[in-house]
């Protein structure tokens, strides 16, 4: 019982003494990561860790050894090698349904695998099924590259399907059935959007709406998770007085919504952080805002280190990173001002990933998306959580 309470003791002041340098670490591997993109991410990794060793923040050692496990992890990744099987089981976490075949997302153990599916039977999200066919090798272009990123590292071109049986995640797919009977398609659309994460827009709409940068306000984020946190915090006072134990609680529930939105990226990192922040608070750790942004990260490229190559988290982090880092200058600001500087901002930062999306810059957005901002985070989103 000593020991355990030492070696306990003892992490927590390592945490300790890392407070305010989570961010050198987060920089480090998102460099590494991006390096094998790109050239000029290897030449400002190389300057970076020419710094780091200059302000002794670093040792060759550490520098040697860190290039060595997360580059490995990175290749483990990147080249993996195709299974000879045959027959695969798993269960159904996602559907998209296109004109002669199914695109399937099929949970097989902890591990996803994309499945193409031309058959009659189309399964329910949450089904048990058994696969006949083979493994297709993911390639390097851009569509493989996003499947990776999105943590899947198979293919798999079905012959025959069959339904075995539900499975928890079944209660997703009853979700979606009980609103889907309920709403009209348009309010629908909305609803699995705002709430499951499930991206079914026309693709006039994603056009119209990439096209005036609000795009953003459709994805599932810090701010809806916050608002979920709150609202069962409310109704959980009664049941747990206790704040601690209501927190417990809150965060059980909002990771099983990473689970009901398939490990969305913008929910996880916002359900890490959330976590994060409780036991910076408890344990009294000393960790900054950006300590936690940084050590977040890091959790989610050592759970799929691939993950480097999403463009979801890429903005996902670098919009929460320079809201962070421009508290100062949001702090003293209110309602429609602060809307617009936080627009402005992620306008501003996002630019270059936006061209590489969208190949062009719609400055209209600079006066529509503030007002959208301050539309959807007092207005839309909540009646929609309300009427939900």
């Amino acid at each position: 019982m000593l020991q355990e309470f030492r070696i306990k003791y003892m992490m927590l002041t390592k945490i300790k003494s890392l407070s305010n340098t989570w961010h050198f670490y987060a920089i480090l591997v998102a460099l590494i990561g991006l390096s094998l993109i790109s050239l000029w991410y290897t030449i400002v990794l190389i300057i970076y860790l020419i710094y780091l060793y200059r302000i002794k923040f670093i040792n060759k050692e550490i520098i040697i050894s860190s290039l060595y496990i997360i580059i490995s992890l990175l290749f483990l990744s990147l080249y993996n090698v195709v299974s000879d099987k045959k027959e695969i089981a798993g269960v159904v976490i996602s559907i998209t349904k296109h004109d002669d075949y199914c695109s399937i997302v099929v949970l097989k153990g902890l591990r996803k695998v994309r499945v193409i599916s031309g058959g009659n039977i189309i399964p329910q999200i949450g089904d048990r099924i058994k696969l006949e066919g083979s493994f297709k090798k993911l390639g390097f272009d851009s569509f493989s590259m996003y499947l990776k990123g999105n943590g899947i590292f198979s293919s798999f071109s079905a012959s025959k399907l069959e339904v075995e049986g539900k499975s928890i995640f079944s209660f997703k797919g009853k979700i979606i059935e009980f609103y889907q009977s309920h709403l009209d398609e348009k309010a629908f659309t909305y609803f699995k959007s705002l709430i499951l994460g499930i991206n079914d827009f026309d693709i006039e709409y994603k056009e119209a709406i990439n096209s005036i940068g609000i795009s953003y306000l459709f994805c599932i984020s810090g701010f809806h998770i916050s608002m979920i946190a709150l609202i069962f915090d409310k109704l959980l006072k009664k049941i747990f007085p206790l704040s601690y134990k209501r927190d417990y609680v809150v965060i059980i529930l909002l990771f099983s919504y990473v689970i009901l939105t398939n490990f969305s990226y913008g929910v996880l990192r916002a359900v890490l952080m959330y976590t994060l922040t409780k036991l910076n608070l408890y344990k009294r750790l000393g960790m900054s805002k950006l300590d936690i942004c940084s050590f977040s990260f890091i959790i989610i490229v050592i759970l799929n280190p691939m993950s480097l190559y999403s463009m979801s988290l890429r903005l996902s982090y670098i919009m929460v990173l320079m809201i962070i880092l421009s508290e100062d200058l949001l702090k003293n600001k209110e309602g429609l001002t602060k809307s617009y500087l936080m627009a402005l901002i992620a306008f501003l930062v996002t630019i270059p990933l936006v061209i590489t999306i969208n190949h062009e810059i719609n400055l209209i957005t600079l006066i529509i998306s503030p007002i959208f901002l301050a539309l959807f985070s007092f207005l839309i989103l909540p009646i929609t959580y309300i009427m939900i």
